[in-house]
């Protein structure tokens, strides 16, 4: 895959997680009146007058619709300000990037998160132990996120695709064991999340190429066949990556970590 092609596919991703953040924002009750107004639509004539069924959605979905208008509103400004604040990190030490993150508010944002696990996607292929860095920082984001602001299961999700990524990046430097341990907390943390497919259906994908790694070939198809069939249930490509592009990447790893 080309390098803009991959850019393409990793923005359609991005946002359509960012869609996916949306629809969480909505509260429970606003989600529960929207299904009640379209149920008691089941009985009703379907040649009917649009117009006179249209009324009665205006006050629910008015509300609905503002709500979302304003996450979308404060999520998208927090993408515009991420690549300021990855500036603001990139200059420093690693241990004092994680400390500015822990401790700054400013980088506590799902803007942030979302730009460092997109910095990590690019540049996995070419830099495994920056990349490493970077899954390392989208976790520390997402351990610091206000569950007020975005939801107790929302940030379980985040959590879990941190730990996934930092699995990922630690297979890349030819760190296995390691690398299966955040795969675990990466499910761990997925039991409280929101029941994204999607969310699960990569863990479970980055978990089998662990476990080939590993050699545990039965539990690593088991995985992939997980995933195959989220993926399928949600209408989205696997993302499988090609096992030429996983070797290159851990070989690399490994120079990085003999030259250091």
């Amino acid at each position: 895959m080309s390098t803009s092609a991959k850019g393409q596919e990793n923005g359609r991703s991005s946002w359509a997680r960012f869609d996916h953040l949306l629809a969480s924002r909505l509260t429970v009750r606003d989600r529960r009146e929207v299904v009640r107004h379209l149920l008691n639509q089941r009985g009703r004539e379907e040649d009917a007058p649009v117009q006179a069924r249209d009324g009665e959605y205006d006050e629910v979905f008015a509300k609905v619709l503002r709500g979302v208008d304003e996450a979308r509103r404060k999520l998208a400004e927090e993408k515009r300000q991420a690549d300021a604040q990855w500036e603001a990190l990139e200059g420093h030490p690693q241990a004092r990037r994680l400390v500015m993150i822990r401790n700054d508010g400013r980088f506590q944002t799902w803007g942030l998160f979302d730009c460092l696990l997109e910095r990590y996607r690019e540049i996995a292929p070419n830099d495994p132990l920056a990349a490493l860095e970077s899954a390392e920082m989208a976790l520390a984001v997402a351990e610091s996120l206000d569950p007020a602001r975005y939801g107790e299961e929302r940030i379980a999700d985040f959590r879990a695709r941190a730990w996934a990524a930092l699995g990922d990046a630690r297979q890349n430097t030819a760190d296995l064991a390691s690398a299966r341990e955040a795969l675990e907390k990466a499910c761990e943390c997925l039991e409280g999340g929101t029941g994204d497919l999607l969310e699960k259906a990569d863990v479970e994908r980055l978990r089998a190429q662990i476990l080939r790694g590993l050699g545990e070939e039965a539990e690593a198809e088991r995985s992939s066949r997980r995933a195959r069939i989220l993926y399928h249930r949600i209408g989205q490509p696997s993302g499988r990556e090609e096992p030429s592009r996983v070797e290159p990447r851990r070989a690399a790893g490994r120079q990085q970590r003999r030259a250091r």
